[in-house]
């Protein structure tokens, strides 16, 4: 049973002969009374030490626990984040992989619209080059025609001309005769003349 400094305090004996004496063991009560006091000065000031450091201790429990629980919350943030990142990347794999596709498809496409146009435009091409090969030719043909016309015509200017020369030449040559034998009737006359003379 515990027993406190007002208890001791509070507490009277029977008195009786040839006991103690009452002084001494008042003084010793005091003393008692007292040290209890001081004892439990002590006590209470250990006891709240305890406390304030149990306050403490359950303080940093609590922020402990409460960085546990932050930690806790984080981690499963980042597993979902994790998770999210994941299935980002495989949509963005399967978008890459899909862009990639529809580029193959539309490069395809491309070329074949390119090989189609480029066929197109060789056979417009060589349409085009034998539209101008036979433009060509014909022109040739009809500037040949032409030529040889003016060909005829220069050949047939030539002839007249050489035709007139020698007509010209001709009656040049008949001029020339007839002078000549004017000349030589004229000479004939001079002579018969001179012998008329010669006689008389």
């Amino acid at each position: 049973m515990k027993i406190t400094a007002q208890e001791i305090l509070k507490k009277e004996f029977d008195r009786k002969m040839k006991g103690y004496s009452p002084i001494e063991v008042d003084q010793f009560l005091d003393e008692i009374i007292a040290s209890m006091e001081e004892g439990e000065k002590e006590y209470k000031a250990g006891l709240s030490a305890l406390q304030t450091q149990v306050d403490g201790l359950i303080g940093e429990k609590a922020a402990l626990e409460a960085q546990i629980d932050e930690l806790k919350a984080q981690q499963e943030e980042d597993k979902k984040n994790q998770l999210l990142l994941k299935k980002a990347l495989a949509m963005s794999k399967k978008k890459e992989q899909d862009y990639m596709e529809k580029a193959q498809e539309k490069v395809k496409s491309l070329m074949d619209a390119a090989h189609s146009a480029a066929d197109q435009v060789n056979r417009e091409a060589q349409t085009k080059a034998r539209q101008i090969v036979m433009e060509a030719n014909e022109s040739a043909k009809k500037t040949e025609a032409e030529v040889e016309d003016r060909v005829r015509m220069m050949r047939a200017m030539i002839e007249n001309q050489q035709t007139s020369v020698r007509e010209s030449h001709k009656k040049y040559a008949e001029i020339v005769q007839s002078q000549k034998k004017l000349l030589e009737q004229y000479e004939d006359l001079e002579k018969a003349m001179e012998a008329i003379s010669f006689r008389k």
